[in-house]
């Protein structure tokens, strides 16, 4: 019975962890947070939040906030009369450009 309640216990934990993580993603979304970035405020290495958040969610945080990414841009483009007028992105961090930018 107490190893029940403890994997019980541990699933409730990494749920909470992998819910503020999508939420801290989709809060900084802007900013395009990196692995590192979002391990550290959930108090995790790289590796292991990687393995959690993927179990998890199904894609990895990469994924995730190219997905994010892409869905602002559309969302951001449809709400437009006029697309000079659309706020620039930030500007790609990743040498040679990224997916979410091309």
């Amino acid at each position: 019975m107490h190893s029940l309640s403890a994997a019980n216990s541990d699933v409730r934990r990494n749920y909470a962890r992998v819910a503020q993580a999508i939420r801290f993603i989709r809060d900084h979304r802007a900013e395009q947070p990196d692995l590192t970035t979002v391990a550290r405020h959930l108090h995790l290495s790289e590796c292991h939040f990687q393995r959690l958040f993927t179990a998890w969610a199904g894609i990895s945080p990469k994924r995730f906030l190219q997905f994010l990414t892409v869905e602002y841009a559309k969302a951001s483009i449809a709400d437009s009369r006029n697309l000079l007028d659309l706020p620039s992105m930030p500007a790609c961090p990743v040498r040679g450009g990224c997916t979410t930018c091309s």
